[in-house]
């Protein structure tokens, strides 16, 4: 099973581009874990790599609410010419 899941939305795939990769993990994941993480699954050398904590959010559906849950991104920089099977852009 895979811990670090690839994040795909337009916006995540135009910095693809830019040789950017966004990926979510669990709250307690360092930017350690996730370079070892990376190495290991796709067998790539990260650059640079930075994390954000998106909030929890009050969403609601019909006449019901609910929260979201708090969850950590990572943005991983690569070597230009590098690429992860799963990101090419269409």
């Amino acid at each position: 099973m895979r811990i670090i899941v690839p994040l795909m939305s337009e916006k995540t795939m135009s910095l693809v581009d830019k040789g950017w990769f966004c990926f979510t993990a669990p709250l307690n994941y360092t930017k350690n874990i996730v370079d070892h993480m990376i190495r290991k699954e796709y067998k790539v050398t990260p650059l640079e790599i930075a994390s954000i904590i998106t909030k929890p959010e009050k969403r609601r559906r019909g006449k019901h609410f609910f929260v979201t849950r708090q969850t950590k991104k990572f943005m991983v920089k690569l070597p230009k010419g590098t690429k992860i099977p799963g990101f090419e852009a269409k």
